[in-house]
């Protein structure tokens, strides 16, 4: 069976933990690192884990949660509120580079699109092939999709 303070303790061992990596993971984000973005993800994942296990035994458990001190319920709550603050600045971080990211393959698509339509080159309008001619034969624009899957 676990005390009290061990699972506060492994509570707040993993709200700090987690905090450290979004703070990093924002920090590779700007950076634009994102090999080492793949590694930590696997980190963050695993702490949210550990987390969840923590605050799940910290939930369930009234008779844990009424054994603790005034000052370590406070300390709790404190922290409870910059890790919620931290995991909604993270989110929102992420959320504002998806977009941004979307909107660049946006533009790109909408760009290609519009060359695709575009006639230049061998794709300019001819004219009129003369009768008798034969089958005329004229380039047109090179058929390509681009995938939008971000």
């Amino acid at each position: 069976m676990t005390t009290p303070m061990t699972t506060v303790e492994s509570l707040t061992e993993s709200m700090d933990l987690l905090m450290e990596v979004m703070d990093l993971e924002a920090y590779m984000v700007a950076r634009g690192d994102y090999d080492g973005l793949k590694l930590l993800t696997e980190r963050k994942q695993a702490l949210g884990r550990a987390y969840e296990g923590a605050a799940r035994t910290f939930r369930l458990d009234p008779e844990l949660r009424a054994t603790l001190d005034e000052e370590t319920k406070a300390e709790l709550a404190r922290k409870a509120t910059r890790f919620h603050a931290a995991m909604d600045a993270n989110a929102s971080m992420l959320r504002a580079k998806v977009e941004v990211g979307q909107t660049v393959v946006s533009a790109i698509v909408a760009a290609f699109n519009e060359q695709q339509l575009r006639e230049t080159g061998y794709s300019a309008p001819k004219p009129a092939p003369r009768p008798g001619a034969g089958v005329a034969r004229y380039a047109k624009s090179a058929p390509a999709t681009l995938n939008q899957t971000l």
